[in-house]
């Protein structure tokens, strides 16, 4: 029931998408295009939506419906046609599309010709010295025991209801954790929710053992965490400043004494990570926008390196940029969780002598990045934890993220 005196912004989006396709009917349209119209509904919503549909469909209405969601695309078509990078890959009944196959033409390639984690990891790194691995992994190896002592984040029923149902995830000292999915399975609004960009309504989070209040940045930044948002450019990069007023933003406020900044240790922080990381800048005081794709992430690393940051959420950190500036972001997250530049613990020891490094929450569309570089990983499905990889030294592989995403996708 809908009180059509009130305005449409004051109901949920449920309400709103209905009547949009009333409207639709209203013109006695025949063909119904719905771009993700179930993105941000509740199970229960989706439910009434599809019903609708259902409705419609015998009606002698088409409809085209764009969804990232496995289990939606079944639940609702009679055809399904794939589409990557533009182009058609696949068109087909879908009851003659298997899932397995829809998900090897979304991801663009077949289960067999996945190489395994270990061995794409031994290719990469070979010649590296090995580490103790009591203290720290090797990102993409296969994974030792894990020490509670060692545990940097732990979250416990956290989530936003109605739209995010509660998921719990753990990141040690000295490993890279990878959240795997298809887009729109959950993984960037997990990763707000942890960081605090986002308020949950529900669970617990807790850094160096120590719980932490939820939905405050302030508060994560506080107890040492950093996040990277996927669009850098809108969420990451500040446009019309410097190099080095981007780098030092986090730290800006320690470098301020009665409200007077003190350039000059704010030049010698720039000047130092500029150089560790590698930055191609002809000078600090370049304009950042005019960064290449990869310098300009590297700088937003730097940013939280520079704030003695122990546990860094990076979603889709190389989305954008060339083949070697990639490897160079690969290797920096190596480095940070081999506690090179991983800044102070919580006692305010540096960590860089002792080798004990910090933790990685990673968010990538690339199944053989998250295969290469993480020791763990959590497969998400519609906002929900469906699988966790890794948990028991097997690693992290192609063909085991593809079969747990295929998998959870057919409980409709």
């Amino acid at each position: 029931y809908i009180d059509v005196r009130w305005p449409l912004g004051s109901f949920s989006i449920a309400p709103r998408q209905l009547v949009a396709i009333a409207r639709a009917i209203d013109m006695q349209a025949r063909v119904l295009i719905l771009d993700e119209p179930t993105s941000s509904l509740d199970e229960a919503e989706c439910g009434r939506l599809f019903h609708t549909m259902d409705s419609l469909k015998k009606s002698g209405v088409g409809m085209i419906f764009v969804t990232h969601f496995l289990d939606q695309v079944y639940r609702v078509s009679d055809r399904i046609v794939v589409l990557r990078n533009g182009r058609v890959v696949g068109d087909a009944a879908a009851a003659e599309m298997p899932r397995m196959k829809l998900v090897e033409l979304m991801l663009g390639r077949a289960m067999e010709a996945m190489p395994a984690a270990a061995s794409t990891h031994d290719q990469q790194w070979s010649g590296r010295p090995a580490r103790d691995q009591t203290t720290s992994q090797e990102p993409g190896a296969t994974p030792g025991p894990l020490v509670e002592s060692q545990r940097l984040l732990d979250v416990k029923d956290l989530g936003r209801l109605p739209s995010h149902p509660p998921f719990a995830l753990a990141v040690h000292r000295g490993e890279v954790v990878g959240l795997a999915g298809l887009l729109g399975s959950g993984r960037t609004e997990s990763a707000r929710l942890v960081f605090g960009a986002d308020r949950a309504t529900s669970g617990t989070l807790s850094v160096h053992g120590k719980k932490t209040r939820t939905g405050s940045p302030r508060a994560s930044i506080r107890c040492g965490m950093g996040y990277c948002s996927e669009d850098r450019k809108a969420e990451g990069i500040f446009p019309g400043l410097s190099v080095r007023e981007n780098l030092t933003m986090v730290v800006q406020r320690t470098l301020s004494k009665a409200g007077i900044l003190n350039r000059k240790k704010q030049r010698e922080i720039a000047a130092r990570f500029i150089q560790k990381l590698g930055v191609a800048a002809s000078d600090m005081e370049q304009p950042i926008e005019t960064l290449s794709g990869g310098n300009q992430q590297k700088v937003l690393l730097a940013r939280w390196l520079a704030a003695k940051t122990q546990l860094l959420i990076l979603d889709e950190p190389t989305r954008g940029i060339d083949v070697g500036a990639r490897a160079e972001i690969e290797r920096l997250i190596r480095d940070f969780v081999a506690g090179e530049g991983a800044g102070a613990g919580p006692n305010g020891r540096d960590l860089r002598s002792t080798g004990a490094g910090g933790g990685v929450l990673l968010i990538s569309s690339e199944l053989d990045e998250l295969a290469r570089v993480c020791s763990r990983a959590y497969v998400l499905r519609h906002r929900r934890v469906v699988a966790s990889l890794g948990e028991g030294g097997g690693g992290v592989t192609e063909s085991s993220m593809m079969k747990a995403i295929a998998e959870h996708t057919a409980d409709v």
